[in-house]
């Protein structure tokens, strides 16, 4: 019998973990992993690793590393405009209580890169167990999707390649493409619940004032900006949210804002929210003008009847 022959599409955290998780199980599998970026993305927010999560780096056997990699965050600091501290809430290292600061803070991706790496290694033994391990396409996307009861049929968009598979699994993130092309279009307004909550993120230089403390600052205006600690590169990350439901510049830089030139749009978007908000603001507008691992985003929820359709499901946060 042939093996199963698997698609994902996404190549953050959800992909390669299935993707791991899927060549350590009995099934005989063959998967092809597509993304859409040239490499591994590097970007991304923190990520607190707890629960079920912990459960899952512990079977993978990337604990450790996962832990030797965390931010070093020592807990949460509610900052006025003047830098005074009015609230704190210390991270707890027992990993018993939940706090703000999980005792696993990692920023995205390194967390990625963990588990990109990790479906390597495993699909390398795969491969020398016989077993025809992970196909890695990155730089491409899929254009068309169509299924039928035997398989599900692909065309990718840039190598123009027609391919056809098993199953696909969209593991695509929030404004997951796999989603749109399968469940359609119109549907989209529907199932992607947007709150009016707008953020960027990126990192910068630390300051005199950074700490291993996060720094939160609450602005007139529904304008937030938190400061975080970095200690595996040195540096400070941040992130600016915005609450606004009448400006329609917010959502639609989203959604065009792929590309030096969309991300040039969205950082002049932000510096117009954030220059006059007080605190350190002109320092960290400053900053993102300059950075080069700018991201910004929708904040939102996808909410569905059914995660799958046919031989289509979808993972993390594209469901």
């Amino acid at each position: 019998m042939e093996p199963l022959n698997i698609l994902i599409v996404g190549c953050s955290i959800a992909g390669p973990t299935l993707a791991s998780f899927l060549l350590l199980s009995p099934l005989d599998v063959r998967i092809t992993i597509l993304e859409r970026a040239s490499a591994p993305r590097a970007e991304g927010q923190n990520v607190d690793v707890r629960g079920v999560g912990v459960s899952l780096i512990r079977k993978l056997g990337i604990e450790n590393l996962i832990r030797a990699s965390t931010t070093g965050e020592e807990g949460v600091q509610m900052v006025d405009t003047h830098n005074r501290v009015w609230a704190a809430h210390a991270a707890d290292k027992t990993g018993e209580v939940q706090t703000p600061t999980s005792d696993i803070e990692i920023l995205r991706g390194r967390l990625a890169q963990i588990c990109y790496l990790n479906s390597v290694r495993t699909s390398e033994k795969a491969q020398r167990d016989g077993g025809p391990g992970v196909e890695y396409i990155f730089g491409d996307y899929l254009a068309s999707v169509e299924q039928d009861d035997d398989q599900v049929h692909v065309q990718f968009a840039k190598s123009k390649q027609r391919r056809s598979f098993d199953l696909l699994v969209g593991a695509d993130g929030l404004q997951s493409s796999t989603r749109r092309l399968v469940w359609g279009e119109q549907g989209e307004k529907d199932r992607l619940k947007q709150f009016g909550v707008y953020g960027a993120f990126f990192s910068m230089p630390p300051g005199e004032t950074d700490t291993m403390w996060r720094r939160w600052y609450h602005a007139p205006g529904r304008r937030s900006v938190m400061v975080r600690p970095d200690k595996q590169r040195n540096r400070t990350t941040v992130f600016m949210a915005v609450a606004n439901k009448t400006d329609q510049r917010l959502p639609q830089v989203a959604l065009t804002g792929r590309g030096k030139r969309g991300a040039q749009e969205q950082k002049e978007l932000m510096k117009e929210y954030f220059l006059d908000a007080g605190w350190e603001s002109e320092r960290i507008c400053n900053e993102m003008m300059a950075t080069d691992d700018f991201y910004y985003d929708i904040i939102g929820q996808v909410k569905m009847d059914s995660w799958s359709k046919g031989r289509v499901v979808l993972l993390g946060d594209a469901g």
